[in-house]
């Protein structure tokens, strides 16, 4: 079954604020395509191609039932009957509902092309806007992060210290995340990293202990990652 949207293509709007004569054809084109689907989908039983076959089984199974019930199998009129009838005026229905929606689509398309040349510019000021807010926003995230790192590395720094394994702060195990990862996936990894180094409670929330007291920490690394086993 053909969509009269495929030819012509359909005029898809950039989501810009639109001038009023514009956005009024916009609203008639949507409206229009509303009572095309609508209507197809309303009348799809005559409009499916299987339409036939579909009506032809039904009036079967009703002549079976028929039989069965010791009446005349050939008494009224038949399904697929009715449906042919109904399938011709369904057609008729949905081709003009077609050529409206081309029109309204056409129309619209000719005053949006009339308007784009007017709307560059003020897109160039909204991308620029965008690129300092953007530039903005990532500058206080890579600030935001190495606050993060930074206070990973003092919380790892003071229960090594407390195990009597890092005497001097920035030499030793420093959790990170794997490359790439920012945000809430960054946070997690490193949490992760902390949980395996035996800190349990990260934001000192419940109390816990990092190590059993009276047990030997020890930092072991595999050349990649590093950990702390107590024993």
């Amino acid at each position: 079954m053909s969509n009269p949207l495929i030819d012509p293509e359909p005029t898809y709007l950039a989501p810009v604020e639109l001038p009023a004569d514009v956005a009024k054809l916009y609203a008639a084109r949507e409206a229009a395509y509303d009572r095309f689907v609508d209507f197809e989908a309303e009348h799809m039983d005559v409009l499916d191609p299987m339409w036939q076959a579909h009506y032809a089984a039904i009036d079967r199974r009703n002549a079976a039932a028929a039989i069965r019930a010791g009446k005349d199998p050939f008494a009224g009129e038949t399904e697929l009957s009715k449906a042919e009838k109904r399938r011709a005026r369904a057609l008729g229905a949905r081709d003009a509902l077609g050529q409206d929606l081309r029109a309204a689509d056409n129309a619209l398309y000719q005053a949006w092309a009339a308007v784009v040349p007017d709307l560059i510019p003020g897109a160039g000021a909204a991308l620029r806007e965008a690129a300092e807010a953007y530039r903005k926003a990532d500058n206080a995230a890579r600030a935001a992060r190495d606050v993060f790192r930074d206070a990973a590395t003092v919380r790892t720094f003071l229960t090594l210290f407390k195990a009597g394994k890092q005497r001097a702060y920035g030499n030793g195990f420093v959790p990170r995340a794997s490359v790439g990862s920012r945000g809430q996936e960054e946070i997690n990894e490193v949490l992760t990293k902390l949980e395996a180094a035996g800190i349990s409670d990260p934001y000192c929330e419940r109390g816990d202990t990092d190590y059993a007291p009276g047990k030997s920490a020890q930092v072991i690394s595999n050349g990649q990652s590093s950990y702390i086993r107590y024993s």
